[in-house]
Parts: structure tokens; sequence; C-alpha cells
């Protein structure tokens, strides 16, 4: 049984949802969705990065760029060949808090990215809950993030999800510029979406997140870069019943290389 797709976030539906193409004499119609029609205004409109439209929106970057270029080959449709523009339907749910705001906002509109510093060498982030490290990726509501700079910590600080899906979240760690992940349970499509933002991935890790972090500065915490939660593959949003250790056989594209150990990573981007 194919799984449903996933309701795209929007900030609002659009105010004009008809646009007419003058002189033309077409009876043709393009229909662009209302979550189309949003991905449109963010990129376009707005001048996000694709890695923060996927967060507002609540999907994968992936997504996010095969869905602009379905929206702009409608509109160039449209222009070309003077077809109607109607802008309705779609696989879209409204921002919970659309009613109380006034145009087109956004609750992660508020999140604050904490720039990083040119002496910082490393930005690392770990799955966080009351100090601990939390144990599912994918429903991990905020990240502990340390700059180290000669290997030491120099500043630690709270990023915030924003309750974004298992894609996004990647999207969320890379505009924060972060170098390394450590969690406890992930499965292999989150791997995926990190290793292509070129953010080196440790899995298995469980107790302080000070105390982890403190280790792998040491080169003294050594896990695996492996998934160990196949559930993630088949569901985005599916609990994970894996208890965030264990480890599995398969292997994932990473490319980041070692176990463990800090400095630049050979991800093939830099």
């Amino acid at each position: 049984m194919p799984r449903p797709c996933k309701r795209k976030r929007v900030c609002q539906k659009p105010v004009y949802e008809e646009v007419i193409i003058k002189g033309s004499n077409s009876n043709e119609v393009v229909n662009l969705t209302i979550d189309e029609f949003e991905c449109l205004r963010l990129l376009d409109y707005e001048q996000l990065t694709q890695e923060e439209c996927a967060i507002k929106m609540n999907v994968a970057r992936t997504t996010i760029t095969s869905f602009y270029q379905e929206a702009r080959y409608k509109i160039m449709d449209a222009l070309v060949n003077g077809k109607r523009i109607v802008i309705s339907g779609g696989n879209y749910e409204l921002c919970s808090d659309h009613q109380d705001l006034k145009g087109y906002k956004c609750l992660t509109e508020n999140k604050i990215i904490k720039e990083r510093k040119e002496s910082v060498k490393m930005r690392i982030a770990v799955t966080h809950a009351n100090g601990a490290v939390f144990q599912h990726f994918g429903r991990c509501e905020q990240f502990k993030v340390y700059d180290v700079e000669e290997d030491q910590v120099v500043e630690s600080f709270i990023v915030e999800s924003n309750g974004v899906g298992h894609g996004a979240l990647a999207g969320v760690l890379e505009i924060h510029g972060v170098d390394v992940l450590i969690c406890g349970g992930i499965g292999n499509g989150a791997i995926n979406a990190l290793a292509s933002c070129c953010i080196k991935v440790l899995v298995g890790a469980s107790g302080n997140c000070d105390e982890i972090v403190d280790k792998y500065i040491k080169n003294e915490l050594y896990l695996s870069g492996q998934s160990n939660c196949h559930h993630h593959e088949h569901e985005e949003e599916h609990e994970c019943h894996c208890g965030g250790h264990g480890h599995h056989e398969e292997e994932h594209e990473c490319h980041c290389g070692g176990h463990g150990h800090h400095g630049k990573h050979d991800c093939g981007c830099h």
C-alpha cells in the first residue's frame, strides 16, 4: 500500500485566484495549485533559498526542487500560449496560526540563525532533550549546537526544529553551518539528506550531550555512521521503535570517511 503524499505547509491561500492573459483567444486553463503557488512565492518573491523554502513548507529539499520546476513550467506555458491561470487545489495544509497572522507570515519567520564565526573550526549538532541525546532524529524538536575552536568548545546554543520533517531537518542544520551531527536513532533517508548537505553523521549516541561532544573532540567517541532505524526509509512520519541503538548491515553513501574523528571530512564538497 503506497504511503500518502505529505501535505505541504502554506502560510495562507492566495488573495487572487485567477490570472487572465490580455489579448488571448485561448480557452485553455492552466491549474497552478496553492502549494505550487506558495513554492513560487517563497523562492521567487521572498527570495528564499530552497533549503529555507523546504523548512517553511515542511518538506524535503528534493521535493522543493521538482515542485519548483513543475510550477515554473506551468507559468511559462500560460504566458507563451495565452492560457488562463487558475490557482486552486493541491495537497497542502494551512499554517496553524494563519488566522492570527496578517498577510504572508509564518512561525518559522521568527527562526534565529546563529551565524558562524570565521574562527570556528567545526560546528557540531546533537539531537537534544533535557540535556541528553534525543533518540529519534526525525522527531527531534531541538538540537544543541557547539562551536569548536582549537579543540575546545567556545560556545553552545539551542536550535529549534520548528516541527519540520526528516528531510527538512537536514536543511535546518545546513542553514546553521553544521559540520557534524551526533544522534541516537536515524534512518537511511535522513542520512542521505544530511550527506547531500555535507554533514557527517555519527549514530548510536546516548547520555549527556556535553559529555558526548567532549569525547568527540578528544577522539574518544567511537560511533557508527550507518543507519540503525529502517522504519524511516518507508514512511517519513512512521513512529520508530528501534530504541536508537542496534546496528544493521546496510551501508549509506555518506562519503564522510572515518568514525569518531573530527576535522575536515571528505564529503566531496571541498
